[in-house]
């Protein structure tokens, strides 16, 4: 099964309304020595750019936990997150600490930000699941940050929906974790809510092993070009005329190493892949029409991402703004642990991204039954609308599916 998500109406974002009901900084239990304040991020931390991760994990059974009134639960509910929070900090310590640059970050424990928003006007989870609406799950997360080095490495905002359903939303810093490491915390907060006596211990020194820093990497700032165009989320193929086309982003390395990274590796543990169809070549229409040519490129690349010289080369590829080349980011979070996350009152219902403002391509999500992929689909609007039309995808796609089936 393939899910696809579509493009969104304002009909649930008016009937949707929500009111800060506390802020709160939490901090760690741990106190570290001095000697152990800087932590040198790997090479591969290095070359991301500084915009966050953002997931959204939903509970649509009502939480509960012991015998209280709705009132009271909810108390409940953000006593457990917030002091499993700072249980769970004191071994993702790197988390409560602040950027310095792009060769440290101070583990100073300033503490992550924790914010507590009410929905009110009567608008309940259910309703917005049986059909998703994209500018409302924006709401569900904290803005992006405006200084990436005054703010904290990780946002949470937790959204309190009538009848004590909840939707948890993180924004990591991709500076430090790529989408595997936000499962591995997520999992590891929901273990320590559990009491569990074996919950996730991060590694943070093996990727920093693997990948040793440099002295010489700029800080990337990642642009798009046509920015200012309407982006709709849905699916398109590739192409109107002939053009170079690109398409790049990153796949998780922690399989293919001998010996193997140990299993709870946090970082950014990911190689570079980029194929790209060029104009100038003149099979290009039989490239453009024969998908082969494309996976042959990507499986080189996954070759190749272990190259640090050809990791250089591609991400400084990433920076271009060529008016002439059109460019596709991918990612992939799928087998990542994010439906393992239970803190106590039931099983997810739904993960998704909650960045609308992502660049133009696709992200893969798994599905909660294990069962198909979801496609999250950023497209400008004219090819989009080619997208929506391709009969050939709608034959296996399920457009914008209710997100409580399965459940």
């Amino acid at each position: 099964m393939i899910v696809v998500f579509l493009v969104v109406s304002w009909t649930q974002l008016k009937l949707l309304a929500f009111v800060p009901s506390e802020n709160s900084v939490i901090s760690s239990l741990l106190v570290l020595s001095i000697y152990y304040r800087n932590y040198k991020p790997s090479l591969r931390d290095q070359y991301c750019t500084l915009h966050c991760t953002p997931v959204a994990f939903y509970y649509s059974t009502p939480a509960s936990i012991g015998a209280g009134e709705s009132e009271e639960m909810v108390g409940l509910i953000s006593e457990r997150l917030k002091v499993s929070l700072s249980e769970t900090l004191t071994h993702f310590y790197l988390l409560a600490g602040r950027l310095r640059d792009n060769l440290l970050v101070d583990r100073n424990d300033d503490g992550v930000d924790f914010v507590e928003a009410r929905v009110i006007n009567n608008f309940h989870l259910s309703n917005f699941l049986d059909r998703p609406k994209l500018k409302v799950i924006d709401h569900l997360a904290p803005p992006e940050p405006t200084d990436y080095y005054k703010t904290p490495l990780l946002l949470v905002q937790v959204n309190l929906f009538p009848c004590n359903r909840v939707v948890v939303t993180v924004k990591m810093s991709h500076k430090i974790a790529d989408g595997f490491s936000v499962g591995i915390f997520m999992k590891g907060w929901s273990d320590n809510a559990l009491g569990s006596p074996d919950a996730i211990v991060p590694d943070f020194n093996a990727t920093s092993s693997c990948f040793p820093p440099r002295d010489d990497i700029p800080i990337i700032s990642l642009t798009f070009k046509n920015i200012t165009q309407k982006v709709v989320k849905k699916r398109s193929r590739f192409g109107r005329s002939p053009r170079p086309y690109a398409l790049v982003g990153g796949a998780s390395m922690r399989s293919r190493f001998v010996p193997p990274m140990p299993k709870y590796s946090f970082g950014n543990i990911v190689g570079m892949l980029w194929a790209m169809l060029d104009n100038d070549d003149h099979d290009y229409e039989s490239q453009a029409t024969h998908l082969a040519n494309l996976v042959c490129q990507l499986r080189k690349g996954s070759q190749e991402s272990n190259d640090d010289n050809k990791t250089t080369e591609i991400a400084s590829l990433r920076q271009v703004n060529r008016d002439d080349m059109e460019m596709y980011a991918h990612s992939s979070w799928c087998r990542f642990l994010m439906y393992e996350t239970d803190f106590g009152w039931g099983k997810l219902t739904w993960v998704s991204p909650t960045d609308e403002g992502a660049p133009v391509g696709i992200a893969l999500v798994d599905a909660r039954d294990g069962e198909g992929v979801e496609i999250w689909v950023n497209l400008f609007e004219e090819d989009m609308a080619l997208f929506e039309a391709d009969q050939e995808l709608l034959a296996y796609a399920s457009p914008n599916p209710s997100a409580l089936l399965n459940n």
